[in-house]
């Protein structure tokens, strides 16, 4: 460690990182500008095989369901440019002195875990109604040992916007061609106006033009409990509620295990609902039976997930009374992938049309291959 730490952040280092804010936890976000450039965690693939999907009346099918990922090992690299809300120099009494203290160790905190070996670099900014560059882009090993702002309630926050522009133009405008990722934590400690909306649409719009993601931290103890109006390109959002500023340790190192380290798969849950047509067939399945069977509903979970890719076969039989139909096995037939930092990505399984024939008269199902329906998915973003 470069620099001491006070009890509360050493105590942070031990804590889980899981910040319950928002609804979901840390996880990516849903703008349209965000998800162009985004890819699931961990490489997931998924695809599913159905066998034959011509049968006769109460004819059995088999289906076998893959599922694999990659998670990659070692820390992401990363550009990070802190826009700190406070005039350059300062002082005060009170909580103001315990907040600004908990802040300067927190973002220390957040420097120590980037992993020289990563090649990841980190700046710092101040800004009030205008913005001044105290710490260019480099490995936290070379920030020089003064920085800092004095945050304190009814500062100015408009120098956020020009800030944001400076912080776009600083940062790599290609960074995945250098196998890094950019990113923003605004810190605001005030509840004053942050410019136009055009003015932070155009701040939000330079940010997402070189692929930078944004997170924000408020310090509520000082600016309240205020909403951000037309800040769009907010990733993350992380409230301090603490008097003190006691919780700001425990929210950098939950953000710094978020952005430093690729979360890992925990879960892994296939599920299949078939049509009132079909029904699983009990005992049949391998390398073990379903966790839950309802009706025509069948749904594995696997957690820890197995190393590797994994196969789930069962067979599926039509149900008597049905025939002369020709429709999909499922209704829907998914794998999710839950992630240690609570987000989740769901791949929807290949769902073929398979045709029950009557028991004589196997020409209703011509035109339909009785071959295998198979279709690798890779991962894609619900509605991209």
């Amino acid at each position: 460690m470069r620099w001491p730490i006070g009890p509360a952040l050493a105590l942070s280092l031990l804590w889980p990182a899981a910040v319950a804010v928002p609804a979901g936890g840390l996880a990516p976000a849903t703008g349209p500008a965000a998800a162009a450039g985004w890819s699931a965690p961990c490489n997931p693939s998924a695809g599913r095989t159905v066998a034959p999907v011509v049968v006769a009346e109460e004819g059995t099918l088999q289906v076998r369901a893959t599922f694999d990922h990659a998670c990659p090992v070692g820390q992401r690299r990363i550009n990070l440019v802190f826009l700190q809300n406070g005039v350059p120099s300062g002082s005060g009494t009170g909580p103001e002195v315990s907040i600004n203290e908990n802040l300067r160790a927190s973002i220390l905190g957040f420097l120590d875990l980037m992993d020289p070996g990563a090649g990841s670099r980190a700046g710092y900014t101040a800004f009030t109604d205008g913005h001044r560059n105290q710490v260019p882009l480099a490995p936290p090993e070379e920030w020089p040992a003064q920085w800092g702002a004095w945050a304190s309630p009814g500062l100015e926050t408009s120098g956020l916007v020009s800030a944001m522009h400076d912080a776009a133009g600083r940062l790599p405008a290609n960074p995945a061609a250098a196998g890094s990722e950019n990113l923003v934590v605004a810190i605001l400690s005030s509840s004053r106006p942050l410019g136009t909306p055009s003015d932070l649409a155009a701040a939000c719009g330079a940010l997402r033009a070189v692929g930078a993601r944004m997170a924000v931290v408020s310090l509520e103890q000082m600016r309240g409990s205020g909403g951000l109006g037309d800040l769009t390109c907010i990733d993350w959002f992380l409230r301090s509620t603490d008097g003190q500023g006691l919780d700001l340790p425990r929210l950098f190192m939950d953000l710094a295990h978020t952005v430093l380290f690729s979360p890992t798969v925990e879960s892994v849950e296939l599920a299949d609902a078939m049509v009132d047509a079909f029904g699983y067939v009990r005992r049949s399945a391998t390398p073990r039976e379903p966790d839950v069977v309802f009706g025509p509903d069948v749904s594995w979970v696997f957690s820890p997930p197995p190393a590797g890719p994994q196969t789930i076969s069962y067979r599926v039989q039509a149900a008597v009374g049905w025939s002369a139909l020709r429709t999909p096995l499922s209704r829907e037939a998914y794998v999710t992938f839950r992630y240690s930092d609570g987000s989740e990505v769901r791949l929807d399984l290949p769902n073929p049309v398979v045709c029950i024939h009557p028991r004589n008269d196997e020409g209703y199902c011509a035109g339909l291959t009785a071959s295998a329906a198979y279709l690798p998915l890779l991962a894609r973003r619900a509605g991209h």
